[in-house]
């Protein structure tokens, strides 16, 4: 056919190199998947980081706030007493007594009252700590409970810290959008010099 398609003017029509071409799509394949595996774990892990770090911070000042209103309870009510940062993280705090009245509460927070949800209750009534994310001024927020030794005014009381994770949202983003650039352009580096050792290694069978 090819011969007829000569003697007629037509150039012949040259099937495609697919040997060369599954090497280098499963060569591709390949490096685009170690490379989302990758990624993925990495985002993950620097998310986990970030997050672990935030409980660490919002813990330690539970605590302290906690052992003031046991100490000096009389400085809780001082102005910025409570705007302290911890650890990097600007932390807001609230005091509650016994009955769930607050006692004391950061300046920062301005008219906005962390939410006296299940771990409130739990701190206030068991003693119980724990972490959850809640939403405040249309932002999510890392709230920790804590309760009060039963000790001065706000004993049998609790303490509930939040910090803001927008950073923490906004450096995983960051750090999602640079894995999947490096990645695409690695995927095609990788394509190319795939491309042309099996061209070199294909050419005694050509």
């Amino acid at each position: 056919e090819n011969f007829a398609s000569v003697r007629r003017g037509i150039s012949p029509v040259r099937l495609p190199q697919t040997i060369r071409v599954r090497l280098v799509l499963a060569a591709a394949g390949a490096i685009v998947a170690a490379l989302a595996l990758f990624g993925v774990a990495t985002v993950v892990i620097v998310r986990h980081e970030l997050r672990s770090s935030l409980d660490n911070a919002l813990r330690q000042r539970a605590e302290q706030v906690a052992e003031l209103a046991v100490s000096a309870p009389a400085v809780l009510s001082s102005p910025g007493a409570l705007e302290s940062p911890v650890s990097g993280h600007q932390i807001v705090v609230e005091v509650l007594d016994a009955h769930g009245r607050i006692l004391a509460r950061s300046l920062t927070l301005g008219a906005s009252i962390l939410p006296e949800d299940r771990l409130a209750r739990a701190a206030l009534a068991s003693g119980a700590t724990g972490f959850e994310d809640i939403e405040l001024d249309n932002r999510v927020f890392r709230l920790f409970a804590a309760p009060i030794a039963l000790t001065g005014p706000a004993g049998g009381g609790a303490v509930l810290v939040a910090s803001d994770t927008t950073d923490i949202t906004q450096t995983s983003n960051h750090l999602a959008f640079v894995v999947v650039l490096i990645g695409i352009g690695v995927a095609l580096l990788g394509a190319l010099v795939a491309f042309g050792l099996t061209r070199r290694g294909l050419l005694p069978l050509r």
